[in-house]
């Protein structure tokens, strides 16, 4: 999906002209995906019924920011990425690629959220936000400040026994999303919380420290393991409850839901062309696609015996 902004300037830097196609989600996630699904196109979680051919673009950064956010990028594609989402190992030592690489992520999508939807428009604490993570993003890549952000991200495993999640949630962890929103302490502090999914990576920037939202001190463990560090090691086994399913669990399950109902209402001919390009693929029933839609059908089983229960 491409939207034109009519950006005269790049808008990071605010000096050149942008190019047309920035992607919002590094090109090399979404080459994954294409090199290990079974169908030749992506789905936008939002718009589940309609097959896009590449990610979602904008006219936002200049080439010499795209070519300095790309060296970012390629650290976290061969040293984190690759391994950690292919299977290869269970933990992976990061060095300082991964904080300015989550913040490329969280600036970008904001900045897509904020053309694309009225709700975030409303909201100027959204557009302060933006102005913030440019600043910090731009002395980053042109002066070296380091950023000092609050940025966390869990690994995604599939599920097919859990009370929390519903039926294709397995295939939705293997897609591209984002949400923001205000977050509300009791009696009145408030904060922007932020979350940019890759497959089987959830990214998570807050204003604050996302401590302050743990109901108890396991919960803050789980954080304080979850936070990026400037330096650090990234286990598979993390998990943080506050995250998941207490931050996004209802935004998973909205999209899993939507998903599933999408395929069920497919047109005979709409499944049948689905159908004949699974079948074109050499072996689809050896990608990560496949093994995503078992563990659907196994979760799904799970949750019928469980409504069956006296």
């Amino acid at each position: 999906m491409k939207i034109q902004t009519n950006n005269k300037v790049c808008i990071l830097c605010l000096e050149r002209p942008p190019i047309e196609n920035s992607h919002i989600v590094p090109k090399l996630v979404l080459k994954w995906i294409f090199d290990n699904a079974p169908v030749e196109h992506l789905r936008w979680s939002s718009i589940p019924n309609k097959p896009f051919q590449d990610g979602w673009k904008a006219d936002y950064f200049c080439t010499e920011c795209e070519g300095r956010l790309a060296k970012v990028e390629n650290l976290f594609k061969t040293d984190f990425f690759d391994p950690i989402v292919a299977g290869k190992v269970v933990t992976v030592d990061y060095t300082e690629f991964l904080i300015p690489f989550s913040l490329s992520l969280y600036f970008r999508h904001l900045k897509f959220s904020l053309d694309q939807d009225p709700a975030y428009k409303s909201k100027d604490a959204f557009s302060a936000l933006l102005e913030r993570m440019r600043s910090v993003l731009f002395a980053f890549l042109f002066k070296g400040d380091f950023p000092d952000i609050h940025s966390y991200v869990v690994y995604l495993p599939f599920v097919d026994q859990s009370p929390f999640f519903e039926p294709g949630v397995n295939q939705y962890i293997l897609a591209v999303d984002g949400f923001w929103f205000d977050y509300h302490i009791p009696p009145d502090k408030v904060f922007l919380i932020g979350g940019v999914k890759l497959p089987k990576l959830q990214f998570v920037f807050s204003e604050q420290p996302l401590e302050t939202v743990a109901r108890d001190e396991e919960g803050k463990v789980e954080l304080s393991h979850a936070r990026i560090k400037r330096v650090g090691t990234f286990e598979i086994g993390n998990v943080s409850h506050a995250i998941l399913p207490g931050l996004f669990g209802e935004d998973y399950n909205c999209r899993a839901i939507g998903l599933t109902e999408t395929t069920n209402n497919l047109s005979e001919r709409q499944e049948q062309g689905v159908v004949d390009e699974i079948a074109s693929h050499p072996s689809p029933e050896s990608t990560i696609f496949h093994e995503a839609y078992e563990y659907d059908r196994r979760l799904a089983a799970f949750k019928e015996k469980v409504q069956q229960q006296p």
